[in-house]
């Protein structure tokens, strides 16, 4: 873990004593973008040891004691293929190609109102039954925050219990921002509470989202001190190069510091150049990737020219030929990890 000798410290840290000294020992004065702040607390909504009303915040989510013991587990995935589609809104998935899929929270619930859909969700997807659902929380903040407001009041837990789904995802809360390394511990907790409701009726995969050391180090001590058996990594905004190699590392640390009895399901980097590289470095793990969501496929169907509208038929069509374009990547990725192999001595 880092110390106050490794790196710059924000001198308020030491001077607060933030609650999340104990965790990470300062926010790195060369990242974070609050170490000036002159905002008012009432309009802003990170979790910051500044704020007036921040006994409250911890309240909310029970203080932080990452240390301790939570209800959590998760399941290993029981997938066979390497790459699943994350599914369109019907009726542009062909169900005779999905063995396993993931299903995006935010296509439902309803963003506001978190009004859910009402029947099983491979019916209303017109899955085939044996298809294997996963459901994910990767949305906006504002909709995870909805989530996270009204997850009691609204009855969240059991709605999610009608959809019938496979696997649960814990929710994503963003710890992507270069933001008070207090905020990164706040939302660790809050993804550890939810995930302790969805493990009392579902299969569950721990969602890890780890911008620095620091949150590295929670979420070892969380998976080795817990029965986790698979993992979720989400980059799907890791645009650029730089964002992509430095998502290519993190599925590398995790992969050499846990055991490879422990599954991953990675959403985005689904890139020629970074694919072999890593089935290298973590030969011996399932690793299964995914897109954020054939969304991306034709943005929402404006293809070519002004098209607009798609018959069942044409949609169906460019989801089966984006699926097979992804599997081929991952497949050649493999071929080529495997050509890479040093050979095995005499």
């Amino acid at each position: 873990m880092p110390t106050g000798e490794d790196k710059k410290i924000n001198p308020c840290c030491i001077q607060q004593r933030c609650p999340a000294w104990k965790y990470c020992h300062g926010c790195d004065e060369r990242g974070c973008l609050f170490l000036s702040c002159d905002r008012q607390c009432w309009k802003c909504f990170w979790v910051c040891h500044r704020r007036n009303n921040l006994a409250g915040w911890l309240e909310d989510v029970g203080n932080l004691d990452l240390e301790r013991k939570y209800n959590i587990h998760t399941n290993p995935l029981g997938i066979t293929d390497s790459y699943i589609p994350t599914l369109l809104p019907t009726p542009g998935n062909d169900p005779e190609v999905i063995n396993a899929c993931c299903v995006s929270a935010r296509r439902i619930f309803s963003p506001n109102t978190l009004n859910p859909i009402t029947e099983d969700l491979k019916d209303y997807f017109h899955l085939n039954p044996g298809t294997i659902t996963i459901l994910t929380f990767y949305a906006k903040d504002t909709f995870l925050e909805n989530i996270w407001t009204y997850r009691m009041t609204k009855n969240f837990y059991d709605r999610i219990r009608l959809l019938k789904v496979d696997y649960v995802i814990s929710v994503n809360f963003s710890n992507y921002l270069e933001i008070p390394h207090l905020e990164y511990y706040t939302n660790i907790k809050r993804s550890l509470l939810m995930l302790e409701k969805f493990c009392l009726w579902h299969k569950t995969i721990l969602d890890v989202c780890s911008p620095n050391d620091a949150t590295r180090d929670a979420y070892l001590k969380i998976i080795l001190s817990h029965p986790i058996k698979s993992l979720a990594f989400n980059f799907q905004l890791a645009k650029n190069n730089i964002a992509k190699e430095k998502s290519k590392n993190e599925i590398i640390f995790f992969d050499s510091h846990l055991p490879k009895d422990i599954d991953f399901l990675i959403t985005g980097l689904v890139n020629r150049k970074y694919l072999p590289e890593i089935f290298q470095k973590c030969q011996g793990r399932k690793i299964i990737f995914t897109t954020s969501g054939p969304s991306v496929m034709a943005g929402h169907y404006n293809l070519k020219g002004n098209e607009k509208v798609l018959t069942k038929e044409k949609a169906q069509g460019i989801f089966r030929d984006e699926l097979k374009r992804k599997q081929k990547i991952i497949q050649e990725a493999k071929n080529e990890k495997s050509k890479n192999r040093d050979p095995k001595p005499a």
